[in-house]
């Protein structure tokens, strides 16, 4: 009985993940590419993009300018930021226990997001700090995290200061 659950299963798997490639890559029905995991991570199993998700000319430069590594955020948390090898374009984000994989998704303000729609996560980066949320459970997973850059942004925020928008006519 086991086995035939087991092999119903992979069936079940075959069908719904029918034919995800690489980018780039021959569509082949039935097989699943697995991206390779960070060495300093455990290893997930991830299915590459599927044709419908291949990034656009937008979003693969707005991949350009994600910061990636250890982001510190508030309250001692950390958020891992890094590069999909296997994928141009996507990323890993890890927050704790939760591993995204995430792809950019162009905005109407111009915000750097990564968004993993089957999780419902989102990371957000802004000019002064980045967010990882929780849109299916309307919540912050992580909060104030800033790169160094992002830091140095604040810091010159801090500096400069706040226009008057009622007042630009005087």
């Amino acid at each position: 009985m086991k086995i035939h659950a087991l092999v119903a299963f992979g069936a079940m798997l075959a069908v719904t993940a029918g034919g995800v490639a690489a980018q780039g890559s021959t569509i082949r029905p039935g097989k699943i590419r697995v991206a390779a995991a960070p060495a300093s991570h455990a290893a997930v199993a991830v299915a590459a993009p599927a044709p419908s998700e291949q990034l656009s000319e937008a979003e693969q430069k707005m991949a350009g300018n994600v910061y990636t590594g250890t982001i510190h955020c508030d309250m001692g948390a950390d958020v891992v930021v890094s590069v999909d090898p296997e994928n141009a374009g996507f990323f890993y984000v890890n927050a704790g226990d939760k591993r995204y994989h995430m792809r950019p998704v162009t905005s109407r303000t111009g915000a750097m997001r990564l968004e993993d729609g089957n999780a419902g996560a989102m990371w957000l980066q802004l000019g002064n700090k980045s967010m990882l949320l929780d849109q299916k459970l309307g919540r912050r997973i992580a909060d104030g995290c800033a790169a160094p850059a992002q830091l140095e942004f604040a810091a010159q925020m801090q500096q400069q200061p706040a226009v008057n928008l009622l007042n630009l006519g005087d």
